[in-house]
């Protein structure tokens, strides 16, 4: 810019915060989806209690996976958020 631009320190923050926001943005939206996704989906049973599938999740170091009926069909998320 090779000038002097006049504003405060809060008005610095803002724009940092905004900027870093626009980064994290842009670099997010050119990462396909393949590349963060494990290749061998790991599932949990409907009738799984709570325990197993945060044993699971945490031996897998994933933060959500399928679950599924007895046939293998996909009834819900275990990434559901509460409210």
């Amino acid at each position: 810019m090779k000038t002097y631009v006049d504003i405060t320190e809060d008005d610095l923050k803002k724009i940092f915060e905004i900027a870093l926001q626009h980064a994290q943005t842009r670099v997010a939206s050119q990462i396909a989806a393949k590349e963060v996704m494990t290749k061998k989906v790991i599932f949990v049973k409907g009738d799984a209690d709570l325990h197993e599938a945060a044993r699971i999740l945490s031996e897998n170091r994933i933060s959500g996976m399928p679950v599924v009926d007895e046939s293998n069909h996909v009834v819900a998320s275990s990434a559901k958020q509460m409210s």
